[in-house]
């Protein structure tokens, strides 16, 4: 199944959320979202089971906030990537 990530943003006491993010190119069993990150207006969304660069070779995708709501802004992949690297399968963002 194809995960989706969800944005939420806090309103006063309330959570509400505000954007469902899903790959571009995202395929059953990509894993999209299993891990997170957030850093201001960009997040990171794992999908370590990407088959770009092979069986479960994993990418991320790159979300950027703009004034008309979330957006797709890259996808990332090792250039080297092989079956198994399951690259992606934990994400952090800090800054640029």
């Amino acid at each position: 199944n194809r995960g989706v990530a969800h944005v939420f943003e806090r309103t006063g006491d309330t959570w509400v959320q505000v954007a469902e993010l899903t790959a571009s190119d995202g395929a059953p069993y990509d894993a999209f979202g299993w891990s997170v990150s957030l850093f201001e207006d960009r997040a990171l969304v794992s999908a370590f089971g990407d088959e770009n660069n092979g069986i479960d070779s994993g990418s991320v995708y790159v979300f950027v906030r703009t004034s008309s709501g979330w957006v797709q802004e890259a996808r990332l992949f090792a250039d080297d990537g092989r079956d198994l690297d399951y690259f992606g399968s934990s994400v952090s963002l800090s800054e640029d």
